[in-house]
């Protein structure tokens, strides 16, 4: 029980939130609030069913299965080794808005990224690791980790065989007449 007497006119005694003499509370005195109430967890066990599937004719492919920080470590090798795969998911994408349109494309892209992955861990899963783990550590800061990414860079380089840059073009830093736009389509 709780007795609001701020005020002079009026003291009255409150419980759960009620005047026990149904008298309007005083200025400055609210009455207690209600203890909050026990909700039970989601205890399912059954497994998630997607509410809206996909088409049969659009092919499955299981999700990569890595946050985004492993995904970042190995972003510059899947533009590289998904080369075709992103380009025609990109012209897919510039030929048609509607999302529907390009889900095969898409799907290829996510199955060259999964399957890329799966090959830097077979291959380079220590430098992998600790060049991502370097990344969650240093808020995905490229900067912070070029120990690490040198290391990775050169056992990738070497394992999976996936190109540098072309040593017949300029580097893109040594390029004289770059084209820049305003907005990026």
């Amino acid at each position: 029980m709780l007795t609001c007497t701020e005020s002079t006119e009026i003291g009255a005694t409150w419980v759960l939130g009620r005047s026990v003499h149904n008298e309007a509370h005083p200025i400055g005195c609210l009455p207690p609030l209600p203890m909050s109430t026990f909700k039970s967890g989601s205890s399912s066990v059954s497994p998630y069913v997607d509410p809206t599937p996909l088409p049969s004719d659009v092919p499955h492919v299981d999700e990569i299965g890595v946050t985004s920080a492993p995904l970042k470590s190995a972003a510059f090798f899947i533009g590289a080794h998904c080369k075709e795969y992103n380009d025609d998911f990109m012209l897919c994408k510039k030929e048609s808005p509607d999302p529907a349109h390009c889900l095969k494309e898409g799907r290829r892209v996510t199955r060259c990224a999964a399957d890329l992955i799966e090959k830097m861990r077979a291959s380079c899963a220590a430098t992998y690791d600790a060049h991502w783990q370097c990344l969650e550590n240093n808020n995905q800061e490229f900067y912070k980790c070029r120990k690490p990414e040198r290391k990775l860079n050169d056992c990738i380089f070497e394992n999976l065989t996936i190109p540098g840059a072309p040593t017949h073009k300029p580097q893109v830093h040594e390029l004289t007449n770059p084209i820049y736009k305003r907005q990026q389509k």
